[in-house]
Order: C-alpha cells, then sequence, then structure tokens
C-alpha cells in the first residue's frame, strides 16, 4: 500500500519508516504493559513511574495544544492523501503489534504454566 500511496522512494522510505516505528512503539507498549516474571513487573514498574512522572508534567503540557492545532479543521482538510495514510498506518500497525504481542506472550504463558504444573504432577506421582 505504501508503494502506491507514494509519490517517490523517498516518500515510500520515510512511510514504511513510520509503518515501523508504529508496531516497534506496539510492541514495546505490550512488553511493559504484560511482564513474564516478577523481576520484569519491577524493572517496568520503574520504567512506568519514570514514564508517568514525565507524562503528567511536561507533555500534558504540550499535548494539549498539539492535539488542538492537529484536530482543527482547517489542518485536517489540508491533510494529503499520503498524510492521512501514514497517520493510519502508524495506529494500525501499533495496534497490531500490541495485539500480537499479547496473544504470543499469553500463549506462552499458559504454555509455562502447564509445563510447570506437568512436571510437579509428574514429581508428585513418583513420590
Amino acid at each position: 500500500m505504501a508503494i502506491i500511496i507514494s509519490k517517490d522512494g523517498q516518500n515510500f522510505v520515510l512511510s514504511e519508516a513510520l509503518i515501523l516505528f508504529g508496531a516497534s512503539l506496539g510492541w514495546l507498549i505490550e512488553i511493559l504493559v504484560s511482564p513474564y516474571t516478577n523481576e520484569e513487573r519491577d524493572q517496568f514498574s520503574t520504567y512506568v513511574g519514570a514514564v508517568a512522572t514525565f507524562a503528567s508534567g511536561y507533555l500534558a503540557a504540550k499535548a494539549d495544544d498539539l492535539i488542538a492545532t492537529s484536530l482543527s479543521p482547517d489542518v485536517i482538510r489540508n491533510l494529503s492523501p499520503e498524510n492521512t495514510f501514514r497517520i493510519f498506518s502508524v495506529i494500525t500497525a501499533a495496534i497490531v503489534m500490541l495485539l500480537y504481542t499479547h496473544a504470543v506472550r499469553s500463549y506462552e504463558d499458559q504454555k509455562r504454566l502447564k509445563s510447570k504444573n506437568v512436571y510437579r504432577a509428574s514429581w508428585r506421582m513418583r513420590r
């Protein structure tokens, strides 16, 4: 799709880079939201606390102006098809990667728990 919407090679590369950024962002958010172990949970809570502090202060002050400007009728009317594609591509890639990472981590977690329970049950039977 990026090939069709892009007018030249440079715009195609930018579109692809933004899609990769969205996918990476979705992956990172899901990894931080669903840690495997207690050690990861402790580490991630520290990271999330630092990001939340930054976001609640600096970003909250700047985000209001950015959102108001971005959603103004003039800006929306003047969006090119290429930029509209990029915005939706970043959002879609992030959501798809969030869902994919969640599914993989949930499946692996269930698989890991089952293998521990099978091991414990077999150990109890041997006794």
